[in-house]
């Protein structure tokens, strides 16, 4: 049996739920002991009642059923599971090769048909590719939750942002930031052809101008600061027109550039290093990789967070969990001191419970057994606690790929991280 395959599988099967449904005992207990190896989560019940009741009290990525059952067979359980869930996968084992069966499999869309006795090996192989169209699927589902939680975060960004801004769309404000409406009070609804960006300066030049004629001229004489209207203090403005790729839409932005360069300063130094954790962020593990690839020398990442979180959490209660990494940050600055001032290993907090190690290629060995004995040497305790815990990591670690960009290199990363046990 193919071991990479069933390392793969098993750190795909802890993100993946089963059901199990076979009424005979001793091919049941065989898979359950052979699968319970691989998949963290897998319920076994005997027949299709068992399993349908099952089936509505909790959710299930996988169902692998039986066909001929007692109370229920396994068709008519796939047509009861169909009408809750059209998408559930289905992997159905039978040692019956009937036509009759197939055409009903057929029609009710099952994912997966197997044969018994089991191939070993060809069971795994297609419980594997069956799995992989499971996680990649959650995979996916996460990315997309991460990615309406960024798209959420850059409108707060936005609303919150010391720079005021503003959106034209044909001429007319599409939107407008707080800041804009605090700092210029231009009192007009938006999408009127009224509200006008050139009555906020002194200039007589724009005053009349439409936006899109006010656009045109920033963009002919870019390097012009303009006066505010209103101020008492003479602030000048430099005004930054962007148009926004694959749209209609245009970013105005309006900088006050000792402003503006104050507030950059503070932020460049607050991006590069967790508050939390004292070590450095995603941001500068990427903009640092730019630099690596290009280097002869070779490098490997080890990917890496706490295997025993929910114990420490069960021990100590979710409100130490910012605690927690703030000691585990500290515990691993102190722990490679050496490494680190010999510039063989960085080590970076990409975000909850996910930390990343780049090693120099010929300390890989070494920087693994330092991991993986962390838990020996370092533990987690407060002073009104009676107990400790210790703090043991569950690591991957993969090569670097000169071959591949920045990015493709980052998602990799990312893909490691996402596969690690730990969870918070």
């Amino acid at each position: 049996m193919n071991k990479d395959l069933i390392v793969k599988l098993r750190k795909m099967g802890s993100f993946v739920n089963i059901l199990y449904i076979e009424d005979d005992k001793e091919v049941s207990e065989q898979f359950e002991n052979l699968f319970r190896k691989v998949f963290k989560n897998i319920d076994v019940v005997s027949n299709g009642d068992e399993g349908l009741k099952k089936y509505l009290s909790q959710e299930y990525d996988i169902v692998i059923t039986d066909i001929e059952m007692p109370h229920m067979d396994g068709i008519t359980l796939i047509k009861e599971i169909r009408k809750i869930n059209s998408e559930q996968l289905i992997v159905v084992t039978s040692a019956y090769n009937n036509s009759k069966y197939l055409q009903a499999l057929i029609e009710h869309g099952v994912d997966k048909f197997i044969l018994k006795p089991f191939d070993m090996n060809k069971l795994f192989r297609d419980i594997a590719r069956i799995v992989s169209i499971m996680y990649n699927k959650k995979r996916s589902e996460h990315l997309q939750q991460q990615l309406q939680e960024k798209v959420k975060l850059n409108q707060l960004l936005l609303d919150n942002m010391i720079t005021p801004i503003v959106v034209i769309n044909a001429d007319k404000i599409h939107y407008k930031n707080e800041k804009f409406d605090e700092l210029f009070q231009l009192n007009c609804d938006i999408e009127s052809e009224e509200c006008s960006l050139s009555r906020i300066f002194k200039n007589e030049k724009i005053s009349q101008l439409k936006n899109g004629e006010f656009l045109e001229y920033i963009q002919l004489h870019s390097s012009e600061e303009y006066i505010y209207l209103k101020s008492a203090n003479l602030e000048r403005f430099r005004v930054v027109v962007s148009p926004l790729e694959g749209t209609l839409n245009t970013l105005v932005s309006f900088v006050n550039t000792e402003v503006i360069n104050r507030e950059i300063d503070r932020l460049k130094c607050e991006a590069k290093v967790d508050a939390l954790t004292q070590l450095s962020t995603r941001e500068t593990f990427t903009e640092e990789l730019e630099t690596l690839l290009e280097n002869e020398e070779n490098y490997c990442v080890i990917c890496f967070g706490l295997k025993n979180i929910k114990e420490l959490i069960r021990n100590f209660g979710v409100g130490h969990l910012h605690d927690i990494y703030k000691v585990l940050g500290k515990n691993l600055r102190i722990y490679f001191e050496d490494e680190i001032s010999r510039n063989s290993l960085s080590l970076y907090y990409f975000d909850t419970n996910h930390f990343v190690a780049l090693v120099h290629s010929p300390e890989r060995k070494k920087i693994k057994i330092m991991l993986k004995e962390f838990g020996n040497k370092y533990r987690y305790t407060t002073k009104m606690a009676k107990t400790y815990e210790p703090m043991y990591l569950d690591i991957l670690g993969m090569e670097l790929r000169s071959e591949l960009s920045v990015e493709k290199n980052v998602s990799e990363v990312e893909n490691q991280l996402y596969m690690l046990n730990g969870e918070a």
